[in-house]
């Protein structure tokens, strides 16, 4: 009988990364990085906070395009985006 956790999804979704169980708080600020599904590359990647703590920034590692995700009032909780560079 064959294991059902041998199958493979291919609807094209992507499947959730599990949680990670030991991302560190910043000053009890949430993570300090960000999560990021580059569409493009069918591929995720973190978007580490910068030395300044101003930004968040990450590259696609199919094409190289940086992106950069500013820290600010009037922006986001969310800790999960979905980019394309195409």
């Amino acid at each position: 009988m064959p294991d059902p956790r041998d199958t493979l999804d291919l609807t094209g979704r992507p499947a959730d990364p599990p949680p990670e169980p030991n991302a560190k708080a910043v000053g009890g600020a949430s993570a300090s990085y960000l999560r990021i599904y580059f569409s493009c590359s069918n591929t995720y990647a973190r978007a580490q906070r910068t030395a300044a703590g101003d930004a968040y920034t990450a590259r696609c590692p199919s094409c190289g395009q940086m992106k950069r995700f500013l820290i600010g009032e009037g922006g986001t909780s969310d800790r999960s985006f979905v980019l394309s560079c195409r």
